[in-house]
């Protein structure tokens, strides 16, 4: 009986802010992250492909760790979180797996700065997700322009989920991405295109990617500005460094940031 105790998964409730549902998860097992590890090591080795990989294990992982209700029907899939409730979902994970927040550090701004080692002051700061401010939760999924000639385009936008992640990992491994690169990344987000309220029939990737490298700049901006501005964390610190007094701001903003 008490064996039977040691083996239940430990459950934890958690609320996805974006998706605005209360689910249950367990923390992570040894055997769940043995593999993942691995490709973390794969990943930090910079072979290609492996920011990808990296993703995949951790949508099979978050499936693992999210608990079905009582019906037996998981209240979300991995792909379909939010980037936001997917940064968020990531954290508490990690902090009920481990049991402790993971302290973040920040290098002083000041480029003249020098500690008695002759570098530059590292800060570092505790870290709690209750810090951390939800930023444009309520967003319109339209954009809508007028052409020159009258002609009305209404855009609308699918939301910033871990499946594009997954299928546009590429934009994380490039240090510069290409125009192609950025134009897959901005064409998935595309759901369905109407013209003076027409439906645009092809939807496929190849007519969305050329669709937007035929689109006038000043347009093609209000797609890029609806991306940046799907709902995600923030947190921030303004600090003092006790070195050379420099007034530094620390941000996590970024899904990256958040890879603690």
């Amino acid at each position: 009986m008490n064996l039977d105790k040691l083996l239940q998964p430990e459950q934890y409730p958690l609320y996805l802010d974006v998706a605005s549902i209360n689910i249950n998860v367990r923390p992570y097992t040894h055997g769940d992250t043995k593999a993942f590890l691995e490709l973390v090591d794969d990943y930090k080795r910079k072979k290609k492909g492996g920011m990808q990989k990296l993703f995949i294990a951790q949508r099979n992982l978050l499936d693992n760790a999210i608990l079905p209700t009582a019906t037996g029907e998981k209240p979300i899939q991995a792909k379909d979180l939010h980037r936001a409730d997917y940064v968020k979902l990531l954290v508490f994970l990690k902090n009920i797996t481990h049991g402790e927040q993971t302290p973040i550090q920040f290098r002083c701004s000041n480029p003249k700065c020098e500690n008695e080692a002759k570098q530059r002051h590292i800060e570092t700061f505790p870290f709690d997700f209750q810090d951390c401010v939800l930023q444009n939760k309520e967003r319109n999924e339209i954009v809508e322009y007028t052409m020159q000639d009258n002609t009305n385009v209404k855009i609308k936008m699918k939301p910033y989920n871990f499946s594009i992640l997954i299928d546009n990992a590429d934009i994380f491994e490039a240090e510069v991405p290409s125009i192609e690169i950025l134009s897959k990344f901005h064409a998935s987000f595309i759901n369905e295109i109407k013209i003076n309220d027409e439906e645009v029939e092809d939807m496929s990737t190849a007519t969305k990617i050329k669709i937007l490298t035929n689109m006038v700049p000043k347009y093609k901006k209000s797609i890029v500005e609806y991306i940046d501005k799907e709902p995600m964390w923030k947190w921030n610190r303004k600090w003092e460094c006790p070195v050379c007094d420099a007034k530094n701001e620390a941000t996590l903003e970024s899904i990256s940031d958040f890879f603690l």
